[in-house]
C-alpha cells in the first residue's frame, strides 16, 4: 500500500508538472500572438515633434527581436530598455540621461534630459556646463566660440562614451556664460573667447574690433561688478555713448583700476587666431579707478 501510495504521488507530479508547462508554453503562446500587450504607441518628452517622429522609427525598427527568442520586444511587459537608450543616443547627440516607463500595458514612456550647449568649440560641436562635447544643431552652433587649449577624457554618460573636458570646472563654466551674456547685454555681441597661457580670458565683439580682458584666476561676479561700475562712471560712460563702435578694449585684470581704449585701430591679433594678447603701457589711453 505505502509502495502504491508513492507511485501516485509520482504520477501527480509528472502531471503536474506538464500541466504547469502546458499552461506557461499557452501563456507565452497568447502573449505572443494577441495585442493585449502590443506597444502601440511611444511618448517621447523633452525633444521637438520632428525627432520625435525619427526616434519612433528608429525605435520600432529595433523592437523586431526577441529577448531569449520567446518574448518579443514590441510587448510592454518584454520591450528592450537598452535599444530603446541607444536609439535615443543614436539620434539625440546631446543626450544627458533617458528615463524610459510604462505608462500602461500599451504605452512606453521616454523622457530625455538634454545637456545645455554654453560654448562652441569646434565648427560643429559644442561644450555644456559639465564640459561634455557634442555634435550642435544650427542653433547651437550660434554661440560663441571658446578657444582654448584643453585636456579631455572619455566618460560613459547615459550608456554612450562622451568626451569631457577635464581642465575647466562646471561651476566657471556656468559663471562665464552669465559673464558672456552680460558683456552681450550692456557691451557688444561676443562672438570668440580665447584663454590664453596667461591665464587671460579675452572676449571679442563680432569682426574682433573690441574686446574686454579679464583674469581667469578673478571672481567672475566680482569682475562684472567692477566692469558695470566703471561703465557707469564717467568718462568711460560718456565716451561708451558717444564713440561705443569705436572702443578697442576694456581692460580689468588689476582689480579695481579699469584700463580702456577707443580708437579706430582694428585688432589684428584677433584675425590671426593669436591666443595671447598683451597690452603694452604706451597702449594705455585711459583708467578709470573705481573707489
Amino acid at each position: 500500500m505505502s509502495q502504491r501510495k508513492k507511485s501516485n504521488r509520482g504520477w501527480l507530479r509528472v502531471m503536474i508538472l506538464i500541466l504547469s508547462a502546458l499552461l506557461v508554453s499557452y501563456g507565452i503562446f497568447l502573449y505572443r500572438t494577441t495585442s493585449y500587450f502590443l506597444i502601440t504607441s511611444y511618448t517621447v518628452v523633452g525633444i521637438d515633434d520632428t525627432k520625435q517622429e525619427a526616434l519612433v522609427s528608429l525605435i520600432r525598427q529595433a523592437e523586431q527581436g526577441n529577448s531569449f527568442f520567446l518574448f518579443p520586444h514590441n510587448k510592454s511587459l518584454t520591450y528592450n530598455h537598452q535599444a530603446i537608450v541607444k536609439s535615443v543616443n543614436t539620434l539625440i547627440a546631446d543626450t544627458q540621461s533617458v528615463s524610459v516607463a510604462l505608462k500602461d500595458r500599451n504605452t512606453i514612456v521616454i523622457s530625455i534630459e538634454r545637456f545645455v550647449p554654453l560654448f562652441r568649440v569646434s565648427t560643429s560641436t559644442v561644450m555644456s556646463k559639465e564640459g561634455v562635447i557634442f555634435d550642435c544643431d544650427i542653433k547651437e552652433c550660434n554661440l560663441p566660440f571658446f578657444e582654448l587649449s584643453f585636456a579631455t577624457s572619455t566618460k560613459k554618460i547615459s550608456g554612450s562614451d562622451r568626451i569631457v573636458i577635464n581642465s575647466l570646472e562646471e561651476e566657471y563654466l556656468e559663471e562665464l556664460a552669465i559673464f558672456v551674456e552680460n558683456i552681450q547685454t550692456t557691451l557688444f555681441k561676443v562672438e570668440r573667447i580665447i584663454l590664453n597661457e596667461d591665464n587671460d580670458i579675452l572676449l571679442y565683439k563680432e569682426g574682433g574690433s573690441s574686446y574686454v580682458i579679464i583674469e581667469k584666476e578673478d571672481s567672475l561676479s566680482k569682475t562684472w561688478l567692477i566692469l558695470l561700475s566703471a561703465i557707469d562712471t564717467n568718462p568711460l560712460k560718456e565716451e561708451l555713448i558717444n564713440k561705443k563702435e569705436a572702443l578697442k578694449y576694456i581692460d580689468i585684470r588689476f582689480g579695481n583700476k579699469v584700463f580702456y581704449r577707443f580708437g579706430d585701430k582694428h585688432v589684428d591679433s584677433f584675425q590671426k587666431n593669436s591666443s595671447s594678447v598683451r597690452i603694452d603701457d604706451h597702449d594705455i589711453q585711459a583708467t578709470t579707478t573705481l573707489r
